[in-house]
């Protein structure tokens, strides 16, 4: 490795195969937003190379950490919940964890999607919130879900890896 003006070179023959390797990886939206749904319950981390990122990615990373910021003092004063109960890592099909307040009024609720066999979840809400609640789809925008006697439904495209953030509001 070189240094020159506080900037990181590698010397090697596939240094532009490298660099063009990370571009194509910083370009897949659904794993940005799925690392951006992950830090919004706990701590937000970002690391890798953001700047070869291209404009829609960022844009992407740039929301997630507006929303973080937002939610900061919520985030931590709050305690978890797990609407589909515990899982474990390497488990295919669908996860949630949220964050409820002292007056459980309130809750960040996040849904993830990891090689699922289905593009659907359903989570039962009525013990945190009744059968009325208002839900915002917080990030990313524009998904697909429906919200009837407390029952969320969420659908997450094909992708193998997706993630959603919803904010809910108990009536």
């Amino acid at each position: 490795t070189v240094h020159e003006n506080n900037k990181l070179y590698f010397e090697s023959e596939k240094t532009e195969e490298i660099l063009e390797s990370i571009k194509n990886r910083n370009q897949d939206t659904h794993t940005t937003m799925f690392n951006m749904v992950t830090g919004q319950l706990g701590l937000m981390y970002l690391s890798g190379r953001l700047d070869l990122m291209d404009n829609q990615n960022q844009a992407l990373v740039e929301e997630g950490i507006a929303i973080f910021k937002r939610n900061r003092e919520f985030v931590k004063n709050a305690y978890p919940i797990y609407p589909m109960g515990f899982t474990y890592i390497g488990k295919k099909g669908f996860y949630s964890m949220g964050l409820t307040d002292e007056n459980a009024n309130e809750i960040k609720l996040a849904i993830w999607k990891i090689n699922a066999a289905n593009d659907t979840c359903e989570l039962d809400l009525t013990k945190y919130v009744g059968k009325t609640a208002k839900i915002e789809n917080v990030y990313p925008k524009n998904s697909k879900y429906s919200f009837e006697n407390g029952v969320l439904k969420a659908t997450l495209d094909k992708a193998t890896y997706q993630a959603v953030f919803f904010e809910i509001s108990a009536k």
